[in-house]
């Protein structure tokens, strides 16, 4: 039994779902109400079909991708941010349902970076642990 796979699974799953949100609603709602308005959203879009990936390599081999866990979670956190200034500086709304989306996204995307926290919280306090008790935690299905 591993403790966080069904942690890593939800994350893998919910980044699947964002990126679907984003290209729906940044891309196909623009382009239905204003054809040529969906090039700003797009240079959001690119980077964010990054996170997928990453959330699948944590699913297949945690300890081996586990190093990039902290870029992962400071690519989530500037998404946050940006979505945040995209507000304060008054970005150009289209619709009820961008504004929702990306609200929904960014609180999402908060809750996935306290998931990672404690992801990386329970890797770090078993690297703290000495090998052989390590290798036997792993073994019982801890982590």
């Amino acid at each position: 039994m591993n403790v966080y796979k069904p942690l890593r699974v939800a994350l893998f799953v919910y980044e699947l779902f964002r990126l679907l949100i984003l290209l729906g609603v940044f891309v196909v709602v623009p382009i239905l109400s204003q054809p040529f308005e969906t090039f700003p959203f797009l240079l959001y879009i690119v980077p964010n079909a990054l996170f997928p990936l990453m959330a699948f390599f944590l699913l297949l081999d945690f300890f081996y991708y586990i190093p990039y866990l902290s870029l992962y979670m400071a690519g989530k956190t500037i998404a946050v941010v940006s979505i945040i200034g995209w507000y304060v500086t008054g970005a150009p709304m289209f619709d009820a349902i961008i504004i929702g989306a990306s609200l929904f996204i960014a609180l999402f995307d908060a809750l996935s970076i306290l998931g990672e926290c404690m992801i990386q919280k329970k890797y770090k306090q078993l690297m703290s642990r000495t090998t052989s008790s390590a290798d036997e935690y792993i073994e019982r299905g801890g982590l």
